[in-house]
């Protein structure tokens, strides 16, 4: 597809003046044959791509493979998608399962992939020298490599960017952005494990902690996400001390809830569950769990390879996994599927309204929800777009922890009772 080089300029230039028109995957940057994308920051750490018009062509690559100017559809209108198997699993290795954040399962598969030829090369983003905030790409053929990379990275790279170094068969960690992108371009060529994602967020996040705990951002090593037993905690070294704080009910928790620090394209997406990975896999948020501190991961198995590979990897006691109904993880989930199947709509309404561009869109792909929902939909249109449109971010850093607390969970409650009266309908 043959373009005017003043059309991609345009396009590029839109998704800087309005960076939530772009889900920051990265592919465009990977693909172009010139080189003329790269990924950068803007001012608020969004991966968002930017364009050398010198060295464009204009071949329209770019704007054929974006994601966001041409939206890939879901496999299946179910909340789940399309899948072949339902899981709840962890690696049989007593210490992949107790360094991983939801029982190792992704770091055990993809580690003996490897080592028994299933795999190529492993690409996924990590930390060199364990010291590192902002992860990476990593790409190795050492099954050692992978495992020392365990652990959840909160903070994502657009790992789409490392399109050309992607050989035949290789096992690629994923967000359902990433995902798509890549298996619109790429097929069945790679092995995607995805991760189920309910939005990234940025290293600001991490400044707003050092304020509150009096220590240095740029001394921060050692960092992770979900350190010791299920569901983990936040946790990083400092010059003076280890900080520890916990997932559920605290400040940390409030603040990575409230859309501060999280990339403004993630307001878009209607993805939660990493539809077009081979074999997807998040935590078991379900009441009914019973996890003894060591974690587990909801496996769902989309592709036939995926299943031959879980099913391998059964046989050979590199995985440990039971059968789990689909019922159980919607329930675990529910607050994630709302946000991006119904919550998802109202907030494009809400921008449409407001005469501000939104991403293209399947509406076919979205619920309907009682209009009362928009009241909890500007929670985080306020707290992202609008907070930054105003010229309001660099306060954040000055609101009171116990405050952020009681502002998230306050509307964390009300939501929960909210999502137990309404009706989800199909449009």
């Amino acid at each position: 597809m043959r373009v005017q080089k003043k059309s991609i300029k345009a396009f590029f230039s839109r998704i800087r003046k309005y960076p939530h028109l772009c889900k920051g995957c990265g592919l465009c940057a990977g693909i172009c044959p010139e080189g003329a994308i790269n990924m950068d920051s803007n001012n608020y750490l969004e991966d968002l791509p930017r364009l050398d018009p010198d060295k464009c062509i204009a071949c329209g690559t770019c704007l054929s493979s974006c994601i966001s100017n041409r939206p890939v559809a879901l496999s299946s209108f179910s909340p789940l998608g399309s899948y072949r198997k339902l899981y709840l699993g962890h690696s049989t290795n007593r210490m992949i399962r107790e360094r991983g954040s939801s029982g190792g399962a992704v770091s055990a598969l993809i580690a003996w992939g490897l080592g028994a030829s299933f795999f190529s090369q492993a690409t996924f983003p990590g930390y060199h020298n364990n010291d590192s905030v902002r992860p990476v790409p990593i790409h190795t053929q050492d099954p050692l490599q992978v495992l020392s990379n365990h652990g959840s990275k909160y903070i994502s790279y657009p790992i789409c960017d490392q399109y050309k170094k992607l050989q035949k068969n290789t096992a690629i960690t994923v967000l359902p952005c990433h995902a798509a992108a890549l298996r619109n371009t790429l097929g069945d060529k790679v092995f995607l494990f995805g991760l189920f994602c309910s939005k990234r967020i940025t290293a600001d996040i991490l400044k707003y902690v050092c304020r509150k705990e009096r220590c240095h951002f740029d001394q921060i090593s050692n960092l992770e996400f979900r350190a010791g037993p299920w569901p983990g905690s936040l946790q990083f070294e400092t010059l003076k001390r280890t900080i520890s704080i916990g997932m559920s009910k605290t400040y940390w928790a409030a603040i990575y809830n409230s859309y501060f620090y999280v990339p403004s394209g993630c307001l878009f997406c209607n993805d939660y569950f990493c539809d077009k990975a081979d074999i997807s896999f998040g935590d078991p948020w379900m009441k009914s769990y019973s996890h003894g501190g060591h974690g587990d991961s909801v496996i769902i198995v989309r592709s036939k390879r995926g299943e031959e590979l879980v099913k391998r990897a059964v046989h050979e006691n590199i995985l440990h996994v039971r059968d789990i109904s689909e019922q159980d993880i919607i329930s675990g989930h529910i607050n994630g599927i709302y946000n991006k199947r119904a919550g998802v709509n109202i907030r494009r309404k809400i921008f449409l309204k407001s005469k501000i561009p939104v991403p293209k869109f399947s509406d076919a792909e979205t619920l309907n929800a009682n209009p009362a929902g928009i009241l909890f939909e500007f929670f985080y249109v306020l707290n992202n777009y609008l907070n930054r449109k105003l010229g309001l971010y660099n306060l954040i850093p000055r609101i009171p922890r116990q405050l952020m607390f009681v502002y998230r969970f306050s509307h964390a409650m009300l939501l929960k009772y909210y999502l137990k009266i309404i009706r989800f309908e199909k449009k």
